[in-house]
């Protein structure tokens, strides 16, 4: 039986505002090197997890800002895939071509757990691009079955160091219920041939034969309720393109919302820095009304003072126009004024007597 392959040409991380990191391969031998804690195992895991494993990827520091991988494939059919998914694990969307930035139109959906019965999982896509669709491999000692996924095949072709250093068979991976679907696994690989035409040796006990009128009953109430559900809500298409479009407006909101808060943030910014200089004005304000309050006081006191000035003044000019004249005391001449001199009149007693109202004193 011959197999088809396929080869990994591009991993990528993006986030916004970010510049991307890109790990490009080349068809034979690539080998990554570096020091201790470079990132090299981390390429390992990102690959194994771009290729259905489970998430969250590792936290690492040099991951952070980033929240979406991208893993470019080429396969020998001559078809090339890109294929996108978040960090954080779910869901991969499937672009056509080898891209190391997000395209910016619609990828087509794939699940991340696969099911023979629905192709639209990654699982079922890379098995088809390599000639293994609807492989079985046999599950246990009982010769029972179950379909093949690619998950089967992923951990014999991606190895990582502590796998290397196991002291165990390369086919088993320390789950001792896995062993016989790992042994089939590769033996399918070795000789091309599956356990498709493998009939179980599992007894019908009266019990099994229960189960399986049970299982039997419990398919055709979920094949009832899938044709319920499709006469309800449409095709499998139809659905699809309403998702697409329910998630297009919710991008659309997250992009309005945050375009919002950062509108918010600048107006809430500029508000803080119109209340911080108002609150400076108005102590500003406060300071020179204290101050003017002042000045208007010292002014009063100035304008009092001035007055003053202006009434001895004016006194002492009516003083310089009067003419000398004797002493109204003792009647001594203006040549004999004495200022240092008490006049002798004011040493003797005086009587004041009164008289009449409208006569001096005596």
């Amino acid at each position: 039986m011959t197999y088809s392959g396929f080869q990994i040409r591009h991993l990528s991380f993006h986030g916004s505002g970010k510049e991307p990191p890109v790990v490009s391969f080349q068809s034979g031998l690539n080998v990554v090197y570096g020091a201790s804690d470079t990132g090299k195992s981390y390429i390992v895991e990102a690959i194994d997890f771009m290729l259905g494993g489970k998430g969250p990827l590792p936290d690492i520091p040099q991951a952070n800002g980033y929240d979406r991988v991208l893993l470019a494939i080429a396969f020998d059919d001559g078809s090339e895939t890109t294929l996108l998914r978040s960090m954080a694990g779910g869901r991969f969307q499937a672009f056509e071509g080898l891209h190391t930035s997000i395209p910016d139109a619609e990828g087509s959906p794939l699940g991340e757990i696969h099911n023979e019965r629905d192709e639209t999982n990654l699982s079922s896509f890379l098995l088809s691009k390599i000639g293994l669709a609807g492989k079985r491999i046999k599950k246990n000692a009982t010769d029972e079955t179950q379909a093949l996924s690619f998950r089967n095949i992923a951990r014999l072709a991606i190895v990582n160091e502590e796998e290397i250093i196991q002291k165990r068979s390369p086919l088993s991976d320390g789950n001792y219920t896995a062993n016989t679907a790992n042994t089939s696994v590769f033996t399918m690989l070795l000789t091309g041939v599956d356990e498709t035409a493998l009939l179980s040796r599992k007894s019908t006990s009266a019990e099994d034969q229960k189960r399986l009128a049970q299982i039997d009953l419990l398919d055709q109430l979920i094949a009832d309720a899938q044709k319920r559900i499709t006469t309800i809500s449409g095709s499998r298409d139809e659905l699809s393109g309403q998702e697409e479009r329910l998630t297009r407006a919710m991008d659309n909101r997250a992009e309005q919302l945050a375009f919002t808060e950062e509108k918010f943030k600048a107006i809430s910014s500029r508000r803080r820095a119109i209340i911080q200089k108002l609150e400076i004005t108005n102590d500003r304000y406060t300071e020179i009304a204290t101050l003017l309050d002042r000045f208007n006081l010292l002014r009063d006191h100035y304008v009092s003072d001035y007055e003053r000035l202006l009434g001895i003044r004016e006194a002492g000019s009516f003083f310089s126009v009067l003419q000398q004249e004797v002493c109204p005391t003792c009647g001594a001449s203006p040549d004999h004024h004495d200022p240092t001199a008490v006049c002798c009149a004011l040493r003797k007693s005086w009587t004041l007597i009164p008289l009449n109202p409208g006569q001096r004193f005596r």
